[in-house]
């Protein structure tokens, strides 16, 4: 240890840590570091702070204690040089690529590096491949970052909390600064700065980081192995936004559900923006907008439910509305205790938030509504700084929110939220968007990078939450490909067609008949061969993997691999047991083409896609002498499974609806009554929702 730096090993990685600290209100550089019973002491110009470490052989977590942040609100920088990467892969979240939401030229560039202001924001993560930091734009500010090295993985973790959001910049050839801001001057006690995680398999890095992160805050709670899935997303959904921007009323919404429903059994209704009463995009009222919504909320939520939803959500921002509440309104008269005045923005007041929320969430609940989905949460970083320090701002309003949500039987979709002062508070709630949005009209490279955000995003994301895909049109000419990776993602699925243009073909294949999905036993991530590439533009392929358990059978693996390469050309790939975190041997059958075969640990399935084209894979399990893979029905083809029972030389299959299955028996078999040959896969049509399999004598 040199006397003003601090030295990390990690298998094949060294870090090495220079420190600012602000001790009295300024950032000053640490002159010297000295160690005393495991304790490390900075000491600058200003006076000294205790910095700690947990120090385990494959992570490393650092807080400091005693000290009060600068004037811009700065507590701690640390620069931070790596030694031993060979590529990374960055989350930031400072700007959306120019131009991405209008831009017609095709193929889109992306990233696109851009100069950029230090207190720029963005809602949305990115991900970012590379071997070069320095590719990286100065001022970018990144949530997290995975290096990978010669013998595993590096995983780099901001922690936020005490009121400072962390987050990484100022990027190097193979350096980069952690800061820890507020946006405003404040004291801490005791702030977490960084974990760092080694390990070989990158999931376990990434994991290990965040468990650790979570532990110090007091918030493993907040983790998703933690949370559940709220029951409204086991089902297939339809959100009004897509199909009929703002322009909503009643009228539109009742005969919309009904003509969707005739088709698909979607069994939730999100009602979008567009339902309120407002004046310059500012909210008046609690309530619905009387013209669009004459028997209000509760009228249009009652009509929806008798039509056969389950459940109906309603969206809502994070202030109010984008622009907060009416100032002129009667709302913000009866609310002015809870309101606070942010520039020319009335918004929540952060320690008034649960009375704000409550007050709201009780006319929802009394008209029925089940779910809200909550956008906009970036205004806190936005509007707050420099009013509030901007986590426990965040914090604050987060508790309130799902406090009130809580006590009047709400769940709750995030949104527009990826911030890490977001990320590190979601306590109770447990989905969120991964990633911007889907957007119309349609784009080829937009529909391409839409695919490949959601799938990298979920590697972080997933530590927090279910990762919400976000809503899409299965007329959509990439439709497909975006059907199979909601059906793969673990996620929330619902669609936003317009009522007369729906596809009937991509859109069931997503649900069981009472609407509820075959959802996979976790959130999908990428494979790891492509985990450390950039399938946008590098010539590889996106994979994604993930697992669906049947009970009496095991976990089937389940990998989707596409084509989103910016040129037009074909791509070549290669699937195997591994890429879903599988070994043994497997049958394995592929959902478009058909092609199937016994594959085992170490063997490979080769193919070809053609630009946009997708294929999913379903690895099923040996169980004795049969393998069962699932009906041809749904695009995970296990989830028609709902039990096996193995019973002498008898396999008794219950199934979720009566639906046509397949299955390769390694022996001579009955169905039923009708006879299997051994070692071809048959097509078994069951009289009712159980099918009984029988060893020939």
């Amino acid at each position: 240890m040199d006397s003003d730096t601090l030295t990390l090993l990690f298998p094949g990685f060294s870090l090495k840590l220079g420190f600012k600290i602000s001790i009295r209100g300024d950032l000053s550089a640490v002159e010297k570091i000295l160690s005393e019973n495991s304790v490390y002491k900075l000491i600058s110009r200003d006076g000294k702070a205790s910095l700690g470490i947990r120090d385990e052989p494959q992570l490393k977590l650092l807080w400091i204690e005693d000290g009060k942040a600068a004037a811009n609100g700065k507590a701690v920088e640390v620069q931070v040089d790596i030694g031993g990467s060979k590529r990374f892969l960055a989350f930031n979240y400072s700007y959306d690529p120019p131009d991405y939401f209008r831009k017609e030229v095709e193929p889109y560039k992306y990233p696109v590096k851009l100069d950029i202001g230090e207190d720029m924001v963005s809602p949305w993560t990115y991900p970012w491949h590379g071997e070069d930091l320095a590719e990286l734009p100065a001022k970018l500010k990144i949530s997290q970052i995975l290096f990978e090295g010669e013998k595993g993985y590096l995983y780099v973790l901001p922690i936020s909390g005490e009121g400072f959001v962390g987050y990484l910049t100022e990027p190097g050839k193979s350096s980069f600064r952690a800061v820890h801001n507020a946006w405003t001057q404040r004291e801490w006690s005791k702030l977490g700065l960084l974990v760092f995680s080694f390990d070989q398999n990158p999931y376990k890095a990434v994991s290990k980081a965040y468990e650790a992160a979570f532990k110090f805050l007091g918030k493993e709670h907040a983790l998703r192995r933690n949370k559940r899935l709220p029951e409204v997303f086991e089902y297939l959904g339809w959100c009004t936004w897509n199909a009929f921007w703002r322009n909503i009323d009643e009228k539109k919404i009742v005969e919309g559900f009904t003509k969707i429903r005739e088709k698909v059994p979607i069994t939730y209704l999100l009602i979008d923006d567009g339902w309120m009463k407002q004046r310059e995009v500012a909210l008046s009222d609690f309530e619905a907008d009387p013209v669009k919504f004459p028997t209000g909320l509760k009228g249009v939520v009652d009509k929806i439910k008798k039509l056969g939803a389950r459940y109906v959500g309603l969206w809502l921002t994070l202030n109010g509305y984008w622009k907060g509440i009416d100032k002129e309104s009667v709302l913000a008269e009866k609310l002015s205790e809870e309101l606070v005045k942010i520039d020319d923005m009335l918004a929540p007041k952060p320690e008034r938030a649960f009375h704000f929320y409550n007050k709201w969430f009780k006319i929802l609940r009394e008209a029925g509504i089940d779910f809200i989905k909550v956008d906009n949460q970036f205004v806190v970083g936005l509007a707050y700084a420099e009013h509030f320090a901007v986590e426990e701002a965040s914090r604050m309003l987060h508790e309130g929110l799902e406090g009130a949500a809580y006590v009047n039987g709400l769940e709750v979709l995030n949104c527009m939220a990826m911030n890490p002062d977001h990320a590190f508070n979601w306590l109770r709630s447990a989905v969120s968007r991964n990633c911007v949005d889907y957007i119309v009209p349609h784009l080829k490279s937009r529909d391409r990078l839409h695919l490949y955000f959601n799938a990298y995003n979920a590697l972080w994301m997933s530590q927090i939450v279910w990762p919400d895909w976000d809503m899409f049109q299965t007329h959509d000419p990439l439709a497909v490909p975006q059907a199979v990776a909601r059906a793969v993602s673990g996620g929330p699925v619902y669609i936003t067609d317009e009522p007369e243009k729906i596809v009937e073909k991509v859109a069931s294949p997503l649900a069981l008949r009472d609407g509820r999905l075959p959802r996979p036993a976790q959130p999908a991530l990428p494979c790891k061969d492509i985990l450390m590439l950039d399938p946008y533009n590098q010539k590889v392929p996106l994979k994604i993997f993930n697992h669906y358990y049947v009970e009496g059978a095991g976990n089937y693996g389940l990998v989707a691999v596409f084509n989103i390469y910016r040129g037009e050309e074909d791509l070549n790939y290669s699937v195997k047991p591994e890429d879903a975190e599988l070994s043994g041997e497997y049958f394995y059958y592929e959902y478009f083409t058909g092609e199937h075969g016994i594959i085992r640990s170490g063997e490979g399935i080769e193919g070809t896609l053609g630009p946009d084209e997708v294929r999913l894979y379903v690895f099923a399990p040996k169980l004795g002498e049969v393998y069962i893979v699932g009906t041809p029905q749904l695009y995970v083809m296990p989830g028609i499974l709902s039990k096996i029972i193995r019973s002498n030389s008898k396999y008794i299959i219950l199934l979720r609806q009566k639906e046509e299955i397949l299955v390769y028996p390694l022996k001579r078999m009955r169905a039923d009554e009708e006879e299997l040959k051994e070692e071809t896969l048959a097509k078994v049509k069951p009289k009712k929702d159980t099918v009984i399999l029988r060893l020939n004598p």
